[in-house]
């Protein structure tokens, strides 16, 4: 038989050149790949923002008919109001009223002043 051959293991130097390119390959398709990703989320954000905007135009809009209808109803039941009190004052007993509460009197009538009753504020 013959001797066993001598195993000659070739130990592999790197030179610093090869794992700063190394380092590189493996850096880059990272840092592309997280590049894509947030312009992907950022993207999605603009679109989401950009299909939310009618939705948030069409709430404004009815809350602020809601508010304009709202003030129209008011409005409306003041008008009322007001028509009522005219229709009573075009008659002669509201004529008579609104004439005392201004002062006047009927002839023969004395006219009397109650002042408003006023507490001494404490000292």
């Amino acid at each position: 038989m013959s001797a066993p051959r001598p195993v000659h293991r070739r130990i592999k130097i790197v030179a610093p050149a090869r794992k700063r390119r190394r380092l590189f390959r493996s850096i880059v398709p990272f840092l592309a790949k997280t590049f894509l990703f947030f312009a992907v989320v950022l993207a999605g954000f603009w679109l989401l923002n950009k299909g939310m905007r009618p939705i948030r135009l069409i709430s404004h809009e009815k809350r602020e008919r809601d508010k304009v209808v709202a003030e129209y109803n008011a409005l409306r039941q003041e008008n009322e109001q007001l028509r009522r009190q005219l229709a009573h004052i075009k008659t002669q007993r509201g004529i008579s009223q609104a004439a005392r509460k201004q002062g006047f009197v009927k002839p023969g009538e004395i006219s009397l002043v109650i002042p408003e009753s006023t507490t001494p504020k404490p000292d």
